[in-house]
């Protein structure tokens, strides 16, 4: 019998090359809003200042104290991903007329950017909502949390105005609800912090259990609490933790929102 030659693999196979890391935008949607979502929004927020028949058009006039030509475009998400798989939702964003945001003149990659960059200064530059929304992310997640790449922060109505004019309009939550949905859908999170009734009754208006779950119950009375429900559109149930208002003046105490924090802790623990 001959010899057998006995060859090595590694004498076969390529040279390995080195990758670039991918950025962002080149990834698909993992727990951040889709670049199609986003211009979406972009888009619709355009339509909604030249329509008059847009179901937002009125927000066009509720920017009491901005030229027009100076408009402020909605803000529908702040930050860039929600790897811990939390997300706090609100009703409709802050609004002052004085803050240098994004306006009807700015492109589309300027205001995702801003919308991205929310949470890059220090932490003791933010609002003191975003305070909170961190000090619960900390607690429910670990001291590496960071606000806007552990946890994103959503609007449900995403237009500013003046003390919330507009937002009770049925016709508007409409409107808003499937691109909040769609970005949802885009971030898959594991646990919602509801950040006051408006938020939670538009929430509960697409998911029955939770809606049952918080029938004739105050809100002060759910904090600490919290319930696994399906929402309508999202292919898995999710943690849903109510709390009231944290940007309230009054009535809402540091140990509120420990026991939110708490609460935000066992959900995302929970399988």
């Amino acid at each position: 019998m001959g010899e057998i030659e006995v060859v090595a693999l590694d004498d076969h196979l390529p040279e390995p090359q080195p990758t670039a890391e991918p950025s962002l935008e080149d990834l698909p949607s993992m727990n951040r809003v889709s670049d199609e979502i986003a211009r979406t929004v972009f888009d619709d927020a355009h339509r909604a200042y030249v329509e008059p028949s847009h179901p937002c058009h009125q927000f066009r006039n509720l920017q009491h104290g901005v030229p027009d030509d100076r408009w402020q475009l909605p803000e529908p998400f702040d930050g860039r991903t929600a790897n811990a798989g939390l997300v706090f939702l609100g009703h409709n964003p802050n609004y002052d007329p004085r803050e240098d945001v994004p306006t009807i003149t700015t492109d589309y990659e300027q205001w995702r950017s801003f919308c991205e960059a929310r949470f890059d200064a220090p932490e003791d530059q933010w609002d003191m909502l975003y305070r909170k929304y961190q000090r619960i992310g900390v607690t429910a997640v670990g001291s590496d949390f960071h606000l806007g790449a552990d946890g994103l922060v959503l609007e449900i109505i995403r237009f500013r105005s003046h003390g919330g004019e507009g937002c009770g309009d049925p016709a508007v939550l409409d409107h808003e609800w499937p691109l909040t949905l769609a970005m949802l859908r885009d971030i898959q999170p594991r646990a919602i912090v509801v950040n006051g009734r408006p938020a939670l009754d538009a929430l509960c208006a697409r998911a029955p259990e939770l809606s049952a779950w918080t029938a004739g119950r105050r809100l002060d009375a759910l904090e600490g609490t919290w319930v696994r429900a399906s929402v309508e559109g999202l292919e898995a149930p999710v943690a849903v933790i109510p709390t009231r208002h944290l940007c309230a003046a009054v009535g809402v105490s540091n140990a509120s929102v420990n026991r939110v924090a708490e609460a935000t802790r066992e959900a995302l623990a929970s399988r």
